[in-house]
């Protein structure tokens, strides 16, 4: 919902939302990401708003790392039944020292750790992942595992891949084993599953 919304020419109405919300619920979708409070106002009221209808799918909302964002949309979580923080932090660093490194590794285990606080279910995203050192990609993985994420998301955000290189990439985090069934992948990696579906845009990695 949240990504549709920036679609050019796209504008919806909170009762828009409310009735795709209600059609996605209907649907047996699992998860939807409503918007972005800390940075768009409106945003706060329509998750609160939805969140008083929706019972079965999970209600996600985005946020950066920054403290005033995550309460922002910790906030208006509150009346939901089931509730996610997506959390992003941008992984392309320009500058390969190790002290930038290890200052973003630390922003990622921290921000976090506060979402934590407030929603059992945290979902990290490594915004611009293609174009961050496969080395340092798996750290910040391996960071936001360890700092309790329970989903995360690898976005090819700028849709920069292509589906080789795209397997690629998820090869550098770890050696998993992968099941196929169908047009579908499954893999497994320390206790992590990860579903992917051809032409999808982000992989999850859902925990155990």
């Amino acid at each position: 919902m949240r990504d549709g919304e920036l679609t050019p020419g796209v504008k919806m109405t909170l009762q828009d939302k409310l009735q795709l919300a209600q059609l996605l619920e209907a649907m047996q979708v699992d998860v939807i990401e409503v918007g972005y409070p800390g940075v768009f106002p409106k945003d706060f009221e329509e998750i609160i708003a939805i969140s008083k209808v929706i019972k079965k799918s999970i209600i996600c909302g985005l946020a950066g790392s920054k403290s005033e964002e995550i309460l922002c949309l910790a906030q208006s979580l509150k009346p939901a039944a089931r509730a996610r923080i997506n959390l992003y932090t941008p992984v392309n660093l320009q500058q390969n020292s190790e002290i930038d490194q290890q200052q973003l590794l630390e922003v990622i285990g921290e921000s976090i750790s506060l979402a934590r606080n407030y929603c059992p279910d945290v979902e990290w995203s490594a915004f611009a992942a293609p174009r961050s050192q496969p080395d340092f990609l798996c750290k910040a993985v391996e960071v936001a595992i360890n700092s309790g994420a329970t989903t995360i998301s690898i976005p090819d955000t700028f849709g920069s891949l292509v589906p080789r290189s795209r397997g690629a990439e998820e090869q550098r985090c770890g050696g998993a084993e992968v099941r196929r069934s169908g047009g579908a992948e499954e893999r497994r990696s320390r206790g992590a599953e990860v579903q992917r579906s051809r032409g999808a845009e982000e992989e999850e990695y859902n925990f155990l």
